[in-house]
């Protein structure tokens, strides 16, 4: 059922007094057709509580049971406007659990026996859908057990089209049939979409109006309630705008009718609207233009947010007068929606000095209620970001840059934090650049593959998402936002699985800028292409949701998966629970905040630029995610370095690895680029994976982690070349050589698991999810779901398939031999028993940074950086800073004019950051050189890269003027290696053990020793790992670990084993390094 907005209220049983019996009518008088409903408060045999402000919470019976004999026939659409009782629980599955529902009704007492000639029933309705109300019947009685029942309706369904809906279905009695109690039964209503495939069974029973015909004594006509005196209910209301972001809009009822306009930037015919949760009888409307002549001007009142309703006054060629325009509506005219289209001219915005709407109505309160959370097993708050800062916080988020998708480029400079007044946002903008190339040139482009972008791409917008940095299973997550809106605007709030398996995503909030009035909430789930499918529906509010905050929250469990706004539960699913399919998520999520721009769902954008705001901000106040307090937790390792990953109390780093693997990062070889490695549709940021070494046999990793439940692994394999055809999903298809092995090939990862780290066992129940592949040259994502882990397990060896003879067929019938970079493993995830032995997180030198610059930034040639007044942070991996300037190390080398900035490092427990102060070096002035002298001296190359291990020759240029010896001296600094050296001819060798992260090349010139010039190496670490580790077994059952796994007593140190062979003989090396812990 559709949610809009609810009031709760309950039919109290008492006991009252009997009421005096009404006076007979006097003899002769006279006889009217009357509704006798007015003002009548039902009872039902309902048991089924409909739950209002909160998941578990049964509140009420009959909801709004004043609603169906108000007397107003309008807003059918808002279940506010409503009467309503329900038949059963909504169940999910095929019938939606319909078949176990009962027929329910509602019960009317007319307080006396009328003569009853006509029933009218207006019931519910849907902006694109109608409805099949099922099992109606209609009876009346004379007494209240119904024992002397006439039933005028016999039970039927009753079908609702296009053509009638909102029409009453009129019961007409061939006679009057005397009767003082009515009953109204039903079993719920099939909704089927006008707009869509979709339908299904909803357990509501609703009435907008129930009126009933009779003839009564003209003396006993019922008195409508009295109404209140008239108000201005636009007074210091901020109207929906539709199209273009209006300029000083509080102007429009500020109560002065004045030259202080409010503006509505939209060219042409445009509309504006003021909307209300009650309905009122609007009596008199005022309003005031800019003086002047307009081509056309119309105002119209509605019960629908997206219908202009009935005109009450329209005017083309129309002369706006110095004095306010007044519309008399006489006795009113029912509505909760005022629209003012006005049509200045082509080239002119309407401008608006004051709008007065005058109105009476039973309840003028307008408020909205306060937040309160749902009440949910998820009660205790595990991660959050209030954005309070200054800056989006990195260690929870990142931010997507240089991404296109759709119409827009996601960047840096489009998410911020806004301040306004005491609050503080994280504002993601969406504005446009006009052009592509504009677009480019402002905010860049990370371009994938061989992709284009279209000449509509103009738009930058952003997107932030805690991949890698934050991942939950199951919880609640609730998120206070304020989208923006207009045409082609699509900001969203959304959770993909961290190892994005399949189609694993839940939205929260997808909203379609277009459709101001709808907030989506979707469950996807499946794989594309294959088994895809999604539960969700829009929520209709009585005001845009643009117009202010919401809450919109999900509540996310093994059993169903529920969606709230304001508190309030909208929906709730639990398709694909059990069909394999898995709907309800069992990896870590973690969420996305964006906004997209034109295509897909939300269609285009507005290309004229009066519909689609041109440059809007959608506003996020918090993120909240919470849990049970002992729920399990997420442990994840993104593979970043296996030698020196990182251990928190969300990151985990291997305890041991073998030899044989090598890490990779983004580079240019097919096999290392970043573009290749992705998710459909997702940013490509997947920049670091292991293979194995070419060669290299049993090799694996080890995870030291007490009491795991579950593990991820997320892999890449290579895929077919030139298979690429068009999928269901409009995307082309390649296809994984996993598909296409040879007989006998085995290229599956295995996991294993130990209590102790001694003994191992398979772990045999090791799922694989072949995922939708992408062509060559992407790599085909795979998912390795090991699920209920022994009890007792401590330790995860993940092995890495071992690929030599391995083989796949191309789709030309060509075999080719599985090389070691065709399968990577990129991710590791874990599901953790929280308050299991977790290592106390090691804090680490995260980066340094300029936090004051010095006094002194321009010198002259030959004086040396002067750092006086600088003051370098250090900033650490659990969000701590402290001043470290003192401990600083810099260059005091005499300022060559070629230098442009100051390299400045820090080193703390082994770790070294650098950060550049820019600076500004003159030449000295010397008009008259003397023959003979040097005026330069330059090392070729003036900056390179070097392994450890490898060598590198420089080359001298000397200008001089006049004849000098251009020999030089050569010198280094920086190393931390005796056995890094430079010879005389500039030749640089760099130890194997050299652990300098830069050195300095420098040639002195003989003739003259104060001129000289300088080469700054970056030494490149060795990607070898463990080079001497050899690993024996690794076949698992319950054997003895292999050599290259530590045991119990090994856990600290590893031993080294090498073997020389020299001159026949055998000297025996043993190595002792104990393995860095973190």
């Amino acid at each position: 059922m559709l949610f809009n907005e609810i009031e709760v209220s309950a039919v109290v049983p008492m006991t009252e007094p009997e009421p005096e019996p009404e006076p007979e009518p006097e003899p002769g008088e006279e006889l009217v057709d009357a509704n006798i409903m007015l003002g009548l408060q039902p009872t039902t045999n309902s048991t089924h509580k409909i739950v209002v402000g909160g998941p578990t919470v049964p509140q009420v019976l009959i909801q709004n049971p004043s609603s169906a004999t108000d007397g107003m026939k309008a807003g059918s659409d808002d279940d506010s406007n409503n009467t309503k009782i329900i038949a059963g629980t909504e169940a999910g599955g095929n019938d939606n659990g319909y078949s176990g529902w009962d027929s329910v009704y509602l019960q009317y007492d007319f307080g006396k026996e009328r003569d009853v000639k006509k029933i009218d029933l207006y019931r519910n309705t849907y902006p694109a859908a109608v409805s099949t109300f099922k099992n109606v019947k209609v009876e009346l009685a004379s007494t209240a057990d119904f024992s002397d029942s006439v039933v005028v309706y016999e039970e039927n369904d009753y079908e609702q089209m296009a053509s009638n809906k909102g029409a009453p279905q009129s019961i007409v009695l061939e006679s009057p049939v005397k009767a003082q109690y009515i009953r109204i039964w039903g079993k719920g209503h099939y909704i089927q979409n006008t707009n869509s495939s979709w339908k299904g069974y909803s357990n509501g029973i609703l009435f907008n109006e129930i009126e009933v015909i009779a003839s009564i004594p003209k003396s006993e006509l019922p008195t409508p309630p009295p109404e209140e005196e008239a108000k201005n209910i636009a007074a210091g209301k901020i109207p929906y705008v539709r199209g273009l972001t209006p300029t000083n809009i509080e102007a429009i009822t500020d109560g002065q009718v004045d030259k202080n306009y409010a503006v509505h930037n939209s060219l042409g015919n445009r509309w504006l609207q003021f909307e209300y949760r009650n309905s009122y009888f609007m009596k008199e409307i005022k309003f005031k233009l800019e003086e002047g002549s307009y081509q056309s001007v119309k105002v119209s009142v509605s019960s629908s947010p997206t219908n202009e309703g009935e005109v009450v006054f329209y005017k083309e060629n129309w002369t706006q007068s110095p004095d306010m325009t007044v519309i008399d509506l006489g006795e009113g005219k029912l509505g909760k929606y005022v629209r003012f289209t006005v049509n200045k001219d082509s080239s002119s915005p309407a401008k608006y000095s004051e709008i007065e709407i005058w109105a009476t109505g039973k309840n003028f309160d307008e408020s909205k209620p306060e937040y309160v959370e749902p009440e949910s097993q998820y009660d205790t708050l595990v991660w959050s970001d209030e954005f309070n800062g200054d800056v989006v916080d990195e260690s929870k988020w990142n931010i997507i840059d240089g991404m296109a998708n759709h119409g827009a480029i996601y960047n840096r400079k489009a998410v911020s934090i806004k301040k306004d007044g005491e609050n503080s946002y994280l504002a993601i903008n969406s504005k446009n650049y006009e052009t592509t190339e504009q677009l480019i040139e402002a905010v860049g482009w990370d371009q994938y593959q061989d992709q284009t972008l279209k000449n509509h791409v103009t738009w930058s917008s952003g997107r932030i998402e805690s991949k890698n940095k934050f991942s939950f299973q199951f919880g609640r997550m609730a998120v206070r936002a304020k989208p923006n809106d207009s045409q082609g605007i699509w900001p969203a709030i959304w959770m993909l699985s961290q190892d994005e398996t399949g189609h694993d995503e839940i939205d929260v909030l997808e909203y379609l800028g277009q459709d101001a009035w709808d907030a989506w909430t979707t469950n996807h789930f499946g794989i594309l292409d294959k088994d895809k499918g999604s539960d969700g529906i829009s929520t209709k509010n009585y005001e845009a949701w643009c117009q202010d905050f919401h809450v919109f929250e999900v509540e996310w469990s093994p059993e169903i998966i529920k969606f709230f706004i304001d508190g309030k539960q909208v929906h709730s699913t639990t398709t694909a629970k059990s069909d394999g399919r898995d709907g309800m998520h069992t990896r870590p999520m973690f969420a996305i905040l964006e906004t997209q721009v034109g295509d897909g769902w939300v269609g285009s954008v507005d290309y004229t630029k009066q519909e689609t705001k041109q440059d809007s901000d959608y506003l996020v106040d918090w993120v909240r995610v919470y849990q049970t307090a002992d729920q399990p937790v997420v442990r994840f390792d993104d593979l970043e370095s296996i030698v020196d990953g990182k251990n928190t109390d969300y990151y985990i780093a291997p305890e041991f690895y073998t030899d044989g693997l090598e890490e990779l990062s983004d580079g240019k070889e097919t096999y290392e680029n970043k573009d290749n490695f992705y998710y459909g549709g997702q940013p490509r940021y997947e920049d670091s994976r292991v293979i194995v070494k070419q060669g290299a046999k049993e090799q694996f990793l080890v995870y030291h982690i007490p009491e795991v439940k579950d593990v991820h692994l997320t892999a890449y394999y290579q895929t077919i070349k030139g298979v690429k055809f068009p999928s269901s999903v409009g995307d082309l298809k390649g296809k994984s050589m996993r598909s296409s092995l040879r007989e006998g090939s085995e290229v599956d990862f295995k996991i294993y698991t130990s209590a102790d780290g001694n003994e191992w066992t398979e772990f045999g129940n090791v799922k694989i999810v072949d995922n939708f592949p992408e062509p060559n040259p992407s790599y085909a994502r795979h998912t390795f779901d090991a699920y209920g882990l022994p009890e007792g397990t401590n330790y995860v060896k993940i092995e890495f398939p071992d690929y030599e003879g391995a083989e796949y067929t191309q789709e030309n019938g060509e075999i080719t031999k599985v090389q070691n970079t065709d399968i990577q493993l990129a991710k590791v995830t874990f599901l953790q028993e929280k308050g299991a032995d977790i290592p106390e997180p090691e804090v680490l030198l995260d980066e340094i940074e300029v936090t004051k610059t010095p006094k002194k930034t321009e010198y002259m040639e030959g004086e040396v950086f002067d750092a006086k007044g600088m003051q370098i942070t250090a900033k650490y991996s659990d969000g701590t800073e402290k001043d470290v300037t003192e401990s600083i190390v810099y260059s005091k080398e005499p300022l060559k004019t070629t230098d442009k900035e100051i390299e400045i490092s820090y080193t703390e427990n082994g770790v070294t950051k650098t950060v550049k102060q820019k600076i500004t070096v003159k030449a000295k002035e010397n008009p008259n050189p003397q023959p003979g002298e040097i005026l330069e001296v330059k090392v070729v190359p003036g900056e390179a890269e070097v392994k450890a291990g490898e060598t590198k020759a420089f080359t001298v240029e000397i200008v001089s003027k006049g004849e000098v010896t251009k020999d030089v001296t050569w010198e280094l600094s920086g190393n931390k290696s005796r056995e890094t050296k430079i010879n005389q001819e500039g030749v640089l060798t760099v130890s194997k053990t050299e652990t300098a992260q830069e050195i300095r090349v420098k040639a002195i010139a003989k003739s003259d020793k104060n001129k000289h010039g300088e080469a700054v190496v970056k030494i490149k670490k060795n990607t070898e790992k463990n080079p001497i580790i050899k690993p024996s077994n690794s076949s698992g059952s319950n054997n003895k670990p292999s050599k290259g796994v530590k045991t119990a007593d090994e856990m600290q140190t590893g031993m080294w084993v090498m073997a020389v062979a020299i001159a026949g003989g055998v000297i025996l090396t043993l190595t002792i390094k104990k393995k860095k812990h973190h």
